[in-house]
């Protein structure tokens, strides 16, 4: 079984209960496909950063569980033909032991090399002028072949 997280979003007509009680069914679905919730989050209600089918506001929930991947699937499905979900997306998270780094520690190459000062900066089609202001550089014309 993988790690998943589903971000939902439920209309903003709801009542506060009504969204809670979404987000119980959504986790008993989960539940009864078998998968293994691990936490439950109620975010309430919150602006968005853009307009999403002419609404500004909505419930957000975030349902962390362990399913195999075809019930993902199935309740994306449901989700998706459901008319108080405004917007879902489920997430697959990554195993806490892949995220670690299993070499020694990492030699800092980088700080070796000759650092970038606005006079050895190269771009294509010209150098940085040092004399002028630091977001324009100089042009070379390039013939066309």
């Amino acid at each position: 079984m993988r790690s998943y997280e589903l971000m939902t979003i439920y209309h903003p007509e709801l009542a506060e209960a009504e969204a809670r009680a979404r987000v119980q069914e959504a986790e008993k679905v989960l539940q009864n496909r078998g998968a293994t919730i691990a936490s439950v989050e109620f975010w309430g209600k919150r602006r968005f950063a853009y307009p999403i089918e002419h609404l500004t506001e909505g419930y957000y929930s975030v349902i962390a569980f362990e399913a195999r991947p075809d019930v993902i699937q199935e309740v994306g499905r449901g989700l998706s033909l459901s008319d108080a979900v405004v917007r879902h997306k489920f997430i697959r998270m990554e195993p806490a032991a892949q995220a670690e780094p299993t070499s020694g520690p990492i030699e800092p190459a980088a700080a070796a090399a000759e650092p970038t000062t606005p006079s050895n900066v190269s771009h294509p089609g010209g150098t940085v002028d040092p004399d002028g202001p630091g977001d324009q550089f100089q042009t070379q014309d390039i013939p066309i072949q």
